[in-house]
């Protein structure tokens, strides 16, 4: 996975590739605070098709484990506003052909 550092990731695709070569170069440490930026920035970052799209759907599910006893109020916010997001873009690209 071969990435420009000097382009910072504007679309769902792009910040994809960079959380997945972050994460892979990283000790684990700010794994947390890694996973914290990539789920923001799915959140206000539109979907350009569908197969991004599908990368926020894939993210989402990655949320969710099974065995899960329940969310806290911030899991369960930031949940919410991941379903807005991406009724959002499915909104828009449906709209959009």
């Amino acid at each position: 996975m071969m990435i420009d550092h000097g382009i910072i990731p504007s679309t769902v695709s792009d910040l994809h590739r960079f959380y997945c070569v972050l994460r892979s170069a990283g000790d684990g440490d700010e794994e947390g605070h890694l996973a914290e930026w990539l789920e923001e920035q799915m959140l206000v970052t539109r979907a350009r098709d569908m197969a991004e799209l599908a990368v926020k759907v894939d993210v989402l599910f990655g949320w969710i484990s099974p065995g899960m006893e329940g969310l806290t109020e911030k899991g369960t916010d930031l949940l919410l506003r991941q379903v807005n997001s991406l009724r959002t873009d499915l909104r828009r690209l449906t709209l959009t052909g």
